[in-house]
């Protein structure tokens, strides 16, 4: 999963987004994994978010294909979950995929450490909230919390990467466990 949401972000990177959130949530009480995406971006109108989850529609300029976005909702309907685009120009977007936790088909969770990482260091220009809860705890981590303590330079020296890898990865074990 961890993969598709990559690439959802990296849809609201290109739709102008200077502020994307990421919730997850994980409730073995209810028996739901869920994922919510939102931006400030551009947005789409009622006719882009209707084709948005055909694969061969896309409004970029490099290909003619978007996977994302249908990929999503595939996993979450294959997985008896549920699968929601919310979106209105110029007041951004919200994706909002689940998944049922005891079906098979649930999909893994998938390194979200190595996605927090991308972001951290690919996306400086961008604020990136990730929210992580389950029916015990929760953790937010955004970038621009630990690039307020760094210079410019240092946010792709090594130890730094680890760092978050690690800092993120505790804690979002920590959080699963604790549900």
């Amino acid at each position: 999963m961890s993969h598709v949401i990559l690439d959802l972000v990296q849809n609201s990177v290109s739709a102008k987004a200077d502020k994307v959130e990421i919730k997850l949530t994980a409730s073995k009480r209810q028996d739901l994994l869920s994922v919510l995406i939102s931006d400030n971006g551009k947005g789409m109108d009622e006719e882009q978010v209707r084709k948005a989850t055909n694969p061969f529609y896309s409004t970029r300029e490099t290909r003619d294909i978007g996977l994302g976005l249908p990929f999503a909702k595939m996993m979450a309907e294959q997985a008896n979950g549920d699968f929601k685009i919310l979106s209105k120009p110029s007041k951004g977007t919200n994706v909002y995929f689940s998944f049922r936790l005891s079906h098979w088909d649930c999909p893994p969770i998938g390194d979200l450490s190595a996605t927090f990482v991308s972001l951290f260091i690919f996306h400086k220009e961008i604020l990136v909230i990730f929210k992580v809860k389950s029916d015990d705890g929760s953790f937010t981590l955004s970038n621009q919390e630990i690039y307020k303590e760094l210079s410019a330079s240092q946010i792709t020296e090594q130890w730094v990467i680890e760092w978050v890898r690690e800092y993120f990865e505790k804690n979002l074990v920590n959080t699963l466990k604790e549900g």
